[in-house]
């Protein structure tokens, strides 16, 4: 951990990429297979749709840090978390700023 509660960059416990058996794989593999993610949702009750696609609970505190966890609204965390996903699978290094990590 860092001294901000963060977890190091990149982390090996993140399940983000898309290799086998990781949740990110198995989901897109649902979703081109034509699974779909929808289900009633309580929460709508008496509105005109009564399902939705809600994103499975995250342990953000263990993602980001409790602190920053705390801090982030659940839209700025999906962000935060995409852009880390999209570095990991570009094999970026956030520490050098450039190129791929293999490269290092």
């Amino acid at each position: 951990m860092s001294r901000r509660g963060a977890p190091p960059w990149p982390s090996p416990d993140w399940d983000w990429s898309h290799r086998p058996g990781s949740a990110a794989t198995r989901r897109w593999e649902g979703l081109c297979a034509g699974q779909s993610t929808a289900a009633v949702d309580p929460g709508l009750d008496g509105l005109p749709v009564a399902f939705s696609c809600q994103v499975p609970a995250l342990d953000t505190a263990g993602l980001l840090g409790h602190r920053l966890s705390r801090r982030l609204d659940r839209f700025t965390t999906f962000a935060l978390l995409a852009a880390r996903e999209a570095v990991a699978d570009a094999r970026l290094t956030p520490a050098a700023g450039t190129g791929p990590a293999s490269a290092s």
